[in-house]
């Protein structure tokens, strides 16, 4: 009734831990017309007017092309990654000297923006080179400097172990088949080895 007649942007985070409320937004939006609503949330609401905008990761450089520092930086990973790191080390900057390396943890990363911030907040300890070479070895034991986050923003296996318990065990399924392969994979291949898997699952 407070919000019926009002102009009004609603904006929630992390709608996915509260996902069995959707029904109460949908009554929101009746009950206020004017009402404008930002979500975000790992899944979708599935309510009626719902747009769906998915966040890409951060942009970055395709390795096999010769870049400048100048262009690295304007990588959107790469911006992320100096200024993280400049919270832990103030006198950090991406230069001629660490540029390439710097772009290669990025694309390692995926571009994704946790891993990233995890990965630069390490500059207080490692150059660039030692932990790209960390990275290549164990990936899911990346973790921040944050006190006062949420344990999964603490570390990557963290972040990745509560992302996988959001999904249905089909999904959790289908997930452990793409865990098998290394470097891509296409539909064909997947079926393939989903059924071998599923094969071997019932004769265990």
């Amino acid at each position: 009734a407070y919000l019926h007649d009002k102009h009004t942007l609603l904006v929630l985070d992390n709608f996915e831990q509260v996902i069995d409320s959707a029904d109460d937004i949908a009554q929101l939006v009746q009950a206020a017309p004017r009402i404008k609503l930002i979500i975000s949330s790992r899944e979708t609401l599935k309510i009626y007017g719902e747009h769906d905008f998915p966040v890409p990761p951060l942009t970055t450089p395709n390795l096999k092309a010769i870049l400048s520092c100048e262009e690295l930086k304007m990588y959107s990973a790469l911006e992320l990654f100096e200024q993280r790191a400049r919270a832990v080390q103030p006198r950090f900057e991406i230069d001629e000297t660490n540029a390439a390396t710097i772009a290669r943890i990025c694309a390692r990363l995926d571009g994704l923006p946790l891993a990233i911030e995890m990965a630069a907040a390490r500059i207080r300890w490692s150059s660039p080179e030692k932990l790209l070479d960390q990275l290549a070895q164990h990936l899911p034991s990346l973790h921040g400097a944050w006190r006062d986050r949420a344990p999964r923003q603490q570390t990557l296996r963290g972040a990745i172990e509560w992302s996988y318990h959001l999904l249905t065990p089909d999904e959790q399924a289908v997930f452990n088949v793409c865990g098998l392969f290394l470097g891509g994979f296409d539909v064909e291949a997947f079926v393939g080895v989903g059924l071998l898997a599923l094969v071997e699952g019932e004769h265990e």
